[in-house]
C-alpha cells in the first residue's frame, strides 16, 4: 500500500491518504507495475493546514485531470504532489503538468520530488517546484538535495477565481 502521512506540527496525524492511480506504463527504458505489488486507494483526501485547505495526491496521480478537479470541488487550494517520476518521462513532463493542473484548478501545486537514482534505468527526475494558480513556477530546485520555498497568497487564489470563474463551486 503506498500511502502518505500529513503530519502536524506537534507530530499528530492529520490525514492519511492512498494513491489510487498506480504507474503501470511501459518505456524504452522499462516496464513499471505498480498494481503487480500495490492496491490502490479509493478515496481523495483534503486536510486543513493553517488557514489553507490541502489537497493530497501522489506522483503519477498529476496525469490525471480529473483527480485534481475533484480535489479542487472538495475544497483544496493548495495541491500536494510528492513524487517520484522516472527521469525518462519526467525531463517531457513534470514541469508542464504541474502548472496544468495548478491552471486547471486555479490551486498553488507544490510538489517535493525525488532525484537521482542508482542507476540508468531507475533514475528520479526530481524538479521539486512550488506552482502558483496561474501556473507560474514561483521556485525549483532541478538537482540535488535542497529546499525551496515561496511565500503563497490566499488573495491571489480568490482573485484568480472571482476573474475566471470555472463552475468548481456550483457543480
Amino acid at each position: 500500500m503506498r500511502q502518505r502521512v500529513l503530519l502536524g506540527p506537534g507530530g499528530e496525524e492529520i490525514a492519511r491518504y492512498r494513491k489510487t492511480r498506480l504507474f503501470d506504463a511501459q518505456t524504452a527504458l522499462r516496464t513499471y507495475r505498480e498494481s503487480d505489488w500495490l492496491a490502490p486507494g479509493d478515496s481523495l483526501a483534503v486536510a486543513g493546514v493553517d488557514q489553507w485547505t490541502l489537497g493530497l495526491s501522489i506522483c503519477f496521480e498529476l496525469r490525471f485531470p480529473d483527480h485534481f478537479a475533484v480535489l479542487r470541488r472538495m475544497g483544496a487550494e493548495i495541491i500536494a504532489v510528492p513524487a517520484a517520476f522516472t527521469y525518462e518521462t519526467g525531463k517531457d513532463h513534470w514541469l508542464t503538468l504541474l502548472s496544468a493542473r495548478a491552471i486547471e484548478t486555479q490551486c498553488y501545486i507544490v510538489a517535493p520530488a525525488l532525484v537521482g537514482g542508482e542507476d540508468r534505468n531507475r533514475r528520479c527526475f526530481g524538479a521539486t517546484a512550488i506552482v502558483d494558480p496561474w501556473g507560474r513556477l514561483l521556485a525549483a530546485r532541478e538537482e540535488g538535495d535542497g529546499v525551496v520555498t515561496a511565500t503563497l497568497d490566499k488573495n491571489l487564489v480568490a482573485g484568480i477565481r472571482r476573474a475566471m470563474p470555472l463552475g468548481f463551486d456550483t457543480l
